[in-house]
């Protein structure tokens, strides 16, 4: 619960899996299979899960440039941040603003 936590409030800030492990004073490895039994996933697909949920928020409630969202949400370069984006949502950044202001 606690490195759940950190990670909902630090993933923006790149809080990395290692960190954390430091931070609950267990293991890498029982934290990764505790992550796993929980909520099926590893540490590092949740950090990467919460980053883009908040991708999309900014896409669909600013105007900001994907260069700002980067750095708002702790990735180094824009075009890194697109390429995990679209493989983890289907679809690049613009198209998801795009579509979300029709919805919207």
């Amino acid at each position: 619960a606690e490195a759940l936590h950190l990670i909902k409030n630090q993933a923006c800030e790149g809080i990395t899996v290692d960190e954390i492990v430091k931070q609950v004073h267990v293991s890498r490895s029982i934290l990764e299979r505790r992550f796993r039994k929980h909520i099926g996933r590893s540490p590092q697909v949740e950090i990467r899960t919460v980053q883009i949920q908040k991708v999309k928020q900014l896409l669909r409630e600013t105007n900001y440039t994907l260069s700002h969202i980067a750095e708002l949400v702790g990735f180094e370069h824009p075009e890194y941040l697109s390429v995990v984006f679209k493989k983890l949502v289907k679809i690049t950044p613009n198209q998801y603003r795009k579509k979300a202001a029709v919805t919207y």
